[in-house]
């Protein structure tokens, strides 16, 4: 992939978050112990294919940014459905 970079990223907070929910899925029976050890092994990964010519932090930032304001709007449009 000519240009193109990978960043691969590891979210702590989405880690536990993450797992939380995984084991929920578990205990619930929504998903079997197999499928709960493949995603536990990708909890808190995120990984970004760009262009961008920066530093791995300013992507991060970037996508962290981007990410926020996408949350805002959802939240503005529930809240205003008509609008």
């Amino acid at each position: 992939m000519d240009g193109v970079t990978l960043y691969l990223y590891e979210d702590v907070d989405l880690v536990a978050e993450e797992e939380k929910t995984l084991y929920r899925l578990l205990e619930e029976g929504v998903i079997d112990r197999e499928t709960l050890n493949k995603r536990l092994k990708r909890a808190g990964r995120i990984l970004i294919v760009s262009s961008l010519a920066a530093e791995p932090r300013e992507v991060y930032d970037l996508y962290k940014s981007r990410s926020l304001v996408e949350e805002h709007n959802a939240c503005v449009q529930e809240f205003n459905p008509g609008g």
